[in-house]
């Protein structure tokens, strides 16, 4: 998704990123790669959006970046980057044999951007339980860690499951993303408190839908 480079949504998305630079700097990360999840009052497709930006625009400057889609509901980013995907995060968690890297991510060619899908789209395709499972969750995120200099995770709504704030530990930074005028900013709050995402990661937050006249008006104002 291309963003205008001059837009106050492409700032937001920068800011970002030098926050989470400031907060990680590489000499902390020498050895392992940085993750940064990107979280919600619910699911839409403004906070995928959101993480793809970013992701690109970290892959464009010269980190090998890999986006994981762990929005378990929606699979957004999967059914727009590669809905004919038959593997994806499952296979990467599975106990068995090991999967070859090139059947489980896409690479866009044009940003250098890896992406890892969340899992088969087909209507028949169940879920293996084990999925659900943050402490293997964690672990596959600290792997792709060794592998990447950075990896963006789109996780679900933090109404519908606790991954975001289960993987506190491996997760060292986070974006609440919020849709202009939908989102209830009072119950986006509750669940930023009852899901338990460390307050000290929080970088920032990013508005999405919302023009750059109606923005002025907000900011304005505020």
């Amino acid at each position: 998704t291309r963003v205008a480079p001059r837009s106050a949504y492409a700032e937001t998305i920068r800011r970002i990123r030098v926050a989470f630079d400031e907060r990680m700097p590489m000499a902390l990360a020498a050895e392992t790669g940085r993750v940064i999840g990107f979280v919600s009052e619910r699911s839409y497709p403004g906070r995928s959006v959101a993480a793809m930006n970013y992701a690109q625009m970290v892959a464009v400057g010269g980190k090998r970046t890999v986006l994981v889609d762990l929005d378990w509901s929606q699979a957004y980013l999967t059914g727009r980057v590669a809905p004919q995907a038959s593997l994806g995060v499952p296979d990467l968690m599975g106990k068995g044999e090991p999967v070859a890297p090139e059947r489980l991510f896409w690479l866009d060619e044009r940003s250098g951007l890896f992406f890892l899908p969340n899992r088969a789209l087909a209507a028949e395709a169940g879920l293996d339980p084990a999925v659900f499972d943050t402490a293997a969750l964690g672990a596959m995120l600290r792997r792709l860690s060794k592998s990447f200099d950075q990896v963006v995770v789109d996780f679900s709504a933090l109404g519908e499951t606790v991954d975001a704030a289960a993987l506190g530990e491996t997760v060292q930074g986070y974006v609440v993303c919020a849709d202009w005028g939908s989102t209830p900013v009072a119950r986006l709050q509750r669940l930023m408190r009852s899901a338990g995402v460390p307050r000290a990661k929080l970088l920032g937050a990013v508005m999405t839908g919302v023009g750059e006249d109606t923005l002025a008006r907000y900011e304005f104002s505020a």
